[in-house]
Parts: structure tokens; C-alpha cells; sequence
């Protein structure tokens, strides 16, 4: 019996799309990893994880205007309204106090209205906003008056020393570039972009990893 060789087709890869196609991410939704998030670095864990909300309870009002505790409540109002403000800079602030302005009670009352919201307030509803968006949307946003870029690749060679060694710390400097998401103001999510998903490195809580690049501002 005589057998018939097959005959192997190739395939019709002008199809398929190629891999590496650098424009396919921008029509998909980003997508989040937080594998590499630096953990105890100046941008990294550290970066939120610290910031605290303060605001008076009726309790503690009320003990501060019960024995006439004027100059801590002056204290304690400018830190209310204070940005970025730490657990490190309250209890600095608590610190400079002697027992007879800040007694212990009003130390248990201070402790109790500490609040750790910045991921809630700040980065979450960011970010959950930004899936609403294609990459090419997110690309695409401008702020200020002279209509700069919201969001961006960044060449590495652009990241100031101390980033781009914290990067070579973490085994993550061999790339060319990270992505910078501006949540606001100088708040700042860095990362690493594959495809439509950005793998997160830092939380710039002060736009402080690039500034020395004006024009990525």
C-alpha cells in the first residue's frame, strides 16, 4: 500500500497580529500588577503606607475646650490641613509638648482620630477611574494651562540618580524607560508597561523621580 506524504501549509501569519506591535496596547484597558512594588524604598510601600488623615473627634474637641488646651488646638489645626502629612510628623509635632499641653489623655484621643486613607482616597479611585479608559484615552489626557501631557513613558536616563539606582537595587534597570500615571498635583504612580498592563513600582508622592527632566512636569 502506497502511503501519500502530507503536505505541511504554513500558516497565513498576515493575520495574526505581530508580536511586539507597539501601537496594540492603546485600544485595550490597563490592567494593574503589583509583583515588583518596591517595599521599603523612598517611593516605594513606604510612600502611602506612612500618610495619615487627621481629624478631630467630638471627643478630643471637647477635651481641648473643656481645660482650655489653646495652643495644642492651634497645633493640631495646622496639621489637620497639613498635605502629606505622616505619623512621623505627628508625633514630631507631639513630641515638642510637655506633659502639662498634651496629657495623656489627650494623646489616647489624638491616636484614636488617626485615619490611614491614602490608598482609599487617593490611589484607588485613581486608578479604578483610569480602567474606565483605553491607553490611548489615558495617553491622550493634558492639565494645565499650557495643555502638558498627563501621562507618559519616561527615559530612564531622565529619572534622577537616586531612582534610577534604587532601580538597579530592585533588579528592574533593564529596561529604557518606566511610565509615569499623574493621579494629581505631584502625586504620581511609576511603573514598568507590558502591553496594556503597568506593573507598579512607586508612589511619588511629591513628584521627586524625575525632576530633572522639565519638560515629562
Amino acid at each position: 500500500m502506497n502511503k501519500t506524504p502530507k503536505i505541511s501549509v504554513a500558516p497565513d501569519v498576515s493575520k495574526n497580529p505581530k508580536a511586539g506591535d507597539a501601537t496594540n496596547y492603546k485600544q485595550k484597558k490597563p490592567v494593574w500588577q503589583i509583583g515588583i512594588l518596591d517595599i521599603e524604598g523612598k517611593w516605594g510601600y513606604r510612600a502611602f503606607s506612612q500618610n495619615i488623615v487627621f481629624e478631630y473627634s467630638d471627643d478630643l474637641l471637647a477635651f481641648l475646650v473643656e481645660h482650655n488646651l489653646n495652643k495644642l488646638s492651634d497645633g493640631l489645626d495646622r496639621l489637620k490641613t497639613k498635605k502629606n502629612l505622616t505619623l512621623q510628623g505627628l508625633f514630631s509635632f507631639v513630641s515638642t509638648l510637655d506633659n502639662t499641653e498634651c496629657p495623656n489623655e489627650v494623646l489616647k484621643l489624638i491616636v484614636s482620630d488617626i485615619k490611614q486613607r491614602f490608598f482609599l482616597d487617593k490611589l484607588y479611585p485613581k486608578l479604578k477611574e483610569y480602567e474606565k479608559l483605553t491607553w490611548d484615552e489615558i495617553e491622550n489626557q493634558k492639565y494645565g494651562s499650557e495643555g502638558k501631557t498627563k501621562n507618559h513613558p519616561i527615559p530612564k536616563s531622565s529619572l534622577i540618580k537616586e531612582a534610577q539606582d534604587r532601580l538597579k537595587e530592585l533588579k528592574q534597570d533593564d529596561i529604557d524607560e518606566v511610565y509615569s500615571l499623574r493621579l494629581e498635583g505631584k502625586l504620581r504612580v511609576f511603573g514598568i508597561r507590558e502591553d496594556n498592563c503597568l506593573k507598579i513600582i512607586w508612589v511619588d508622592t511629591n513628584h521627586e523621580v524625575c525632576t530633572s527632566n522639565k519638560k515629562h512636569t
